[in-house]
């Protein structure tokens, strides 16, 4: 059996990362479209993203 691999730790961006998930279900929810949630949902993970690979940079 295959060991799961470690999660991400976010340090102390996490509160940020919680306000970015919550705007952005927030957004998708009310959402005219579903193409419209789709972009609120990306848009956030890339921001997510972007705030992770800043971290990993800088250690």
């Amino acid at each position: 059996m295959q060991a799961l691999p470690r999660l991400a730790h976010t340090g102390q961006h996490s509160p940020l990362i919680q306000s970015i998930v919550r705007d952005a279900l927030r957004a998708a929810a009310t959402a005219d479209t579903y193409q419209s949630a789709l972009d609120a949902t990306g848009a956030a993970l890339i921001a997510i993203a972007t705030l992770v690979r800043a971290e990993v940079r800088n250690g």
